[in-house]
């Protein structure tokens, strides 16, 4: 999956899932074309989408978007495609509970498809509902095993849940192990590591970052807040 430049995140905290929730929208359109990610993907063939509707959405023109899918859903209620591809133009509005009930509709309505566990997944986190949340990545990991974004989705939620700490880092490990070159993971997990004081081991992971990408400025600044940074 390509992944795209993301917003920065305050040190310490845990990350903002609108922040990633940008990384899928490839994989939306993918499913909405019948593509598949993922050796265990199924095709999406079922639905289709009105093209204005999706035209709008892909434009990032929300607010027709919304319109556009609705109207169709006057016409096929059932339509899974439609509900979920309304389901995250709201998101992408900042209304996350319409989100949830969109998705659910459209979970209900049959709609099996693994960027659409993954963004069911990070909209609950959106709204705290961190339960719900990982039990949609863990439905992401079964459509998609070998995508590694999903662990980290799986990592972030339950690196929020009491008691989930050590599934919080085996999961971020598991997502640097599929691809030791996902930067964004490895930030997630040196800030992990940094809220939980185990500096020795967030310092492993940034500087493993700047080896990469020596100009990496997320890196850079955890490690002067954790006093190590030197030029």
């Amino acid at each position: 999956m390509r992944r795209k430049a993301l917003k920065p995140i305050a040190h310490f905290s845990p990350m903002p899932y609108l922040a990633f929730f940008f990384l899928v929208l490839p994989l939306l359109f993918a499913g909405c074309f019948g593509g598949k990610n993922g050796e265990k993907q199924r095709p999406i063939q079922k639905w289709s989408c009105d093209p204005q509707a999706d035209r709008a959405m892909r434009e990032k023109d929300y607010l027709n978007s919304i319109l556009f899918h609705q109207r169709l859903l006057e016409k096929e209620p059932q339509n899974a495609l439609a509900l979920y591809h309304l389901g995250y133009s709201y998101g992408q509005k900042g209304d996350h509970e319409i989100e949830v009930l969109y998705y659910e509709r459209a979970k209900a309505a049959g709609y099996i498809e693994g960027s659409f566990y993954f963004n069911m997944g990070m909209a609950y986190g959106e709204i705290g509902k961190e339960r719900e949340a990982i039990t949609c990545f863990k439905k992401a990991i079964s459509l998609n095993p070998n995508l590694p974004d999903n662990y980290l989705g799986l990592g972030l939620a339950y690196s929020r849940t009491p008691g989930g700490d050590e599934l919080a880092e085996e999961a971020f490990l598991k997502a640097i192990s599929m691809d030791p070159g996902f930067l964004y993971a490895r930030l997630c997990l040196g800030r992990f590591y940094a809220g939980r004081k185990k500096v020795g081991e967030a310092k492993e992971q940034l500087y493993k970052i700047l080896e990469i990408d020596p100009e990496n400025s997320d890196a850079r600044d955890l490690l002067k807040e954790l006093k190590d940074y030197r030029k």
